[in-house]
């Protein structure tokens, strides 16, 4: 290389390092689920969870999570520690690149791969994230060296080098799936093509070689190969969640996309890229343009067409899922698509004007200072300022913790978070904030710690806070504010929420039940709005257990719609504390009208069992505790009756008139109109009943109104219900017969009575004349 090159490959190391590892500590700004995932896992093993394949988070290799174990042993749970790997991996792989490039297409194409991967804003912002995506360049490069080596007059242990590599990258994100798939292609092309063939070593050694290579890939790949072959579920997981599911999307229109993603339009994702940049910078873009057309020059060699079948083959993993411009998705494509601009560049570079003035040269350095100078500030100060950036990572989530820094040591505290696994995230990041306080997810949960002459205190980060209408129910002082949340403190005696509904019911011997809200009337489309009040009174048995909530047709117990929650992971409880669990359970769009029921309990994730439930006499009571009930209507306009009344049963129910006419089998159809001039609390039963002159009970045609898709728990103040009933009287009904119109509590048979204007009762029925 000399020492020319030398030097200006150790700029390059050094300025990849850089850019990696500067302010690693704070940008990104937060820290996201998923890297928040990986370090639970690594934290679990270095507790003695050694596990091959991680199936929590839809499942995730292993290889990241055992290098972020290792930097947490060193420097102990942080951002910081998370990334650390990440952002090594980084700048070795923009040393791979260039060692690799250099021995293949010589001094000049090798430092400019390097440099254009080192100022590359793309792997930048991957080597700076806690996912294992950024990790595979490295392996699908230093694979590439060492079959480039061996199939060039090496030894067979290249070839075996070459095989390891591929098997730890296998090991690292799902794309590595494919990459043997490619190597593979590449060496029949140089057995079987003779332009190829001429420019490598004899075939025979190169075939053994190549089966010592695949002998070694299987022996370091075959442990995950293995737990796959047990697990087949957990091998297709992630591609079947991730797949295509776009109707109306072709596959040349999503590679189309992939292509726009990484020339033109960028990830949109603020996660991963500042949106409306493309993932390769407008220079490198207009360099691969000559570079593709070099390469196809250069065909004889074999390796510049296996570079560019190595970029079309790359699109497929973001292609074929239902995000074709993800950053992620397409990182197989480092670092080959910049080798292919790369060997544009180096054409560009040796053009001249007149023989003379070196114009070409004099454009490859403007492109590398307009990438060197702009990556630094589109990162650092652009994106990383982002207020889409900030809340991308949930920032304020971790940041919000400071605040507990102002709790008096002796007072309780709560913080909230997401939960992964029964662990707090990101809190588990900050030791400090887990030995301080406990968590809870304030968007899905509430809880109140058991009675205590302390107050309580509630660090509430901005995106996890809790309704105004629950801060101001649970009577909340607030402390202090910030940028991230507000510091809330209630004041013994402490007021937890109370249910709208009371209820009393164990869970196993962990859960007391003490109430339900419920939303008593939705229409297709909205979501049910349920909360489930606990108390703590024990253990949980071992399991992954997590709430469920079930939205459930009542006349056939059809599964209509379901959420589930683990807000308040099971390791944070403690003895008496009460709680209040929100589910949020969507119903479909195209759902018919009918009255269901919420049926909520717990379940273990892991085997589907539910833990039972025992009533206030210790006697089992189903699996499930079921509330509602539940209208799934849309409001329709009632028209006003022909036979005007104002009937009040009780304190709530209204007739306000009805419809009787005679149908051609000599039945009678009447329709009652009815409204609710306030909520009601329990399901009455409509008795309508035909009686002769005498008082003689001649037909009967009670039910709930509308023959029990109207349940009166479900009426709205002021709504209006229409009720149909079908009376089939007997021959003969006498003259002067009449029907009786009332209302019932159909578990006692208790009559509501009917209430005049001087507040009176007036009898339990009114009369309707036939």
């Amino acid at each position: 290389m000399g020492r020319l090159g030398f030097a200006l490959s150790v700029l390059i190391v050094f300025l990849a390092a850089f850019l990696r590892l500067f302010a690693l500590d704070r940008v990104p700004p937060g820290v996201y689920y998923d890297e928040s995932a990986n370090a639970v896992d690594a934290i679990r093993v270095l507790g003695g969870v050694h596990s091959i394949f991680f199936i929590g988070n839809q499942g995730r290799e292993p290889l990241i999570i055992y290098l972020q174990a290792a930097t947490m042993a060193l420097i102990g749970p942080s951002p910081l520690a998370i990334r650390l790997p990440t952002a090594v991996v980084g700048i070795l792989t923009v040393a791979a690149t260039l060692v690799t490039f250099n021995r293949i297409y010589g001094r000049r194409v090798g430092l400019f791969v390097g440099f254009l991967v080192a100022a590359s804003y793309w792997h930048l912002s991957l080597s700076r994230l806690a996912f294992p995506a950024g990790m595979l360049p490295l392996f699908v490069t230093v694979a590439l060296f060492w079959s480039w080596k061996g199939i060039h007059g090496g030894r067979a242990v290249h070839f075996g080098l070459a095989g390891a590599a591929l098997g730890l990258g296998i090991y690292t994100y799902i794309p590595s799936r494919i990459t043997p798939l490619l190597y593979v292609a590449w060496l029949v092309g140089i057995l079987a093509i003779p332009a190829w063939r001429k420019h490598h070593g004899p075939p025979v050694r190169i075939l053994k070689g190549a089966i010592f290579g695949a002998i070694v890939f299987a022996a370091v790949a075959s442990p995950l190969a293995w737990y796959f072959y047990r697990h087949p579920g957990e091998f297709l997981r992630r591609v079947r969640a991730e797949q295509q599911t776009d109707a109306g999307a072709t596959m040349i229109g999503d590679f189309g996309q992939s292509i726009r993603a990484l020339t033109i339009d960028g990830d949109p994702n603020p996660r991963q890229n500042l949106p409306g940049q493309p993932l390769i910078a407008v220079p490198v873009s207009l360099a691969s343009a000559i570079g593709i057309v070099v390469a196809l020059r250069r065909w004889r060699d074999g390796v510049s067409i296996f570079c560019l079948g190595w970029c079309v083959a790359m699109l497929a993993p973001a292609a074929l899922s239902h995000e074709p411009a993800h950053a992620l998705r397409l990182v197989g494509e480092i670092p080959f698509v910049f080798v292919i601009a790369a060997l544009g560049l180096d054409w560009l570079f040796d053009r001249r004007v007149d023989g003379r003035w070196p114009f070409g040269a004099l454009l490859v350095a403007l492109a590398f200072t307009y990438l060197g100078a702009t990556t630094f500030h589109e990162y650092f100060v652009g994106w990383a300022a982002r207020s889409d950036t900030y809340q991308a990572f949930e920032a304020d989530t971790l940041h919000a913790l400071a605040m507990l820094d102002r709790v008096p040591a002796s007072d309780p505290a709560f913080g909230t978070d997401d939960v992964y696994e029964g662990m707090p995230i990101p809190a588990i990041l900050d030791p400090a904030a887990m030995r301080r306080a406990r968590f809870f997810d304030g968007l899905r949960d509430f809880v109140t710690p058991t009675d205590t002459s302390a107050p309580v205190y509630y660090a509430f980060s901005r995106s996890r806070a809790p309704s105004p209408e629950l801060l101001a129910t649970a009577h909340l002082a607030l402390v202090a504010t910030s940028r991230d949340g507000w510091l809330y403190r209630m004041d013994p005696p402490l007021s937890p929420p109370g249910p709208e509904r009371p209820a009393n019911a164990r869970i196993g011997n962990a859960i007391q039940v003490t109430g339900v809200a419920i939303q008593p009337v939705i229409a297709p489309g909205q979501a049910e709005q349920f909360a489930l009040f606990w108390t703590v009174i024990g253990k949980l048995p071992s399991g992954d257990w997590i709430f469920f909530a079930h939205l459930v047709r009542r006349d056939n117990q059809q599964l209509v719609a379901q959420d589930y929650n683990q807000g308040f992971a099971p390791e944070q409880w403690r003895r008496g504390d009460r709680v209040v669990s929100y589910f949020s359970i969507p119903v479909p769009a195209n759902a018919s009208a009918m009255v269901a029921t919420v049926d909520a309990g717990l379940f273990d994730e892991s085997t589907g069992e539910r833990l039972g439930l025992t009533d206030p006499a210790g006697r089992p009571a189903g699996a499930a505790l079921v509330s509602g009930p539940v209208r799934v209507d849309r409001s329709s306009a009632i028209p006003w009756p022909s036979h005007p009344l104002s009937v009040t049963f009780g304190s709530a129910i209204r007739l306000q008139g009805y419809d009787l006419s005679r149908l051609s089998d000599g039945s009678l159809s009447l329709r009652l109109h009815w409204a609710a001039d306030r909520p009601i609390d329990r399901d009455y039963t409509v008795f309508v009943h035909l009686v002769d002159p005498k008082g003689h009970l001649l037909a009967v045609a009670d039910s709930e109104p509308g023959q029990g898709q109207f349940p009166t728990s479900t009426w709205r103040s002021g709504e209006a219900v229409l009720d149909a009933h079908v009376i089939r009287p007997p021959v003969g009904v006498p003259a002067g017969s009449h029907l009786e119109i009332g209302v019932y509590l159909l578990s006692t048979g208790q009559r509501i009575p009917i209430v005049g204007a001087d507040g009176r009762a007036h009898g339990d029925f009114t009369t309707i004349l036939l």
